[in-house]
């Protein structure tokens, strides 16, 4: 069986992307692109994003991004509900060699907390824990005019680590980029 790795293609689509950066269009870039959306871990929690980016220039920005997921279980007398949040920051490198088009990918660290909360014929238990968190991803931005954009896809390998064991997870998100002021 063939194992998809995350962390190694995510690694090689940033370098990718960095290399590119030279070869950068002189096209203006939004001062801060605030995103909103909808989000799936790769799993069965589902949930939403939201980031907001702050460009230095047309290819640098810092980015805090922030998610909630929610996944719920049902089995006759017993119910298991999980939500997790994440909290991470870090620099973002976008090409905005093209008007319509915006490749990007960042680094991020932070923080996650897990909430679990299990029911089973009337006796429930919740447990809850925060730990250091850190991902890497990227996604494609398709602009429909100056201040508004689509989020067709953005990957993210986000690791974290709840109750002594490590997680890998993927997420994707999907949404509305606002994007304000010029640089």
């Amino acid at each position: 069986m063939i194992r998809f790795d995350w962390m190694k293609t995510l690694c090689a689509f940033c370098l990718t992307l960095i290399t590119c950066l030279p070869a950068l269009a002189q096209d203006e870039a939004p001062r801060v692109e605030i995103f909103g959306g909808y989000s799936h871990n790769i799993g069965d929690a589902q949930g939403w994003n939201a980031s907001v980016a702050v460009n230095a220039n047309k290819w640098f920005g810092v980015v805090a991004d922030f998610s909630g997921l929610t996944s719920k279980t049902r089995e006759q007398d017993f119910e298991e509900r999980i939500r997790a949040n994440t909290y991470l920051f870090g620099p973002q490198f976008s090409y905005r060699g093209n008007k319509r088009v915006t490749p990007f990918a960042r680094v991020l660290f932070g923080a996650s907390n897990l909430n679990a909360k299990a029911t089973e014929s009337g006796q429930s238990a919740e447990f809850s824990d925060t730990n250091f968190s850190y991902g890497v991803g990227g996604g494609l931005d398709i602009r429909v005019s100056k201040r508004i954009a689509i989020r067709a896809v953005q990957a993210d390998y986000i690791h974290t680590r709840s109750f002594g064991e490590g997680q890998h997870n993927g997420r994707l998100s999907f949404g509305v980029v606002f994007r304000l002021g010029g640089r």
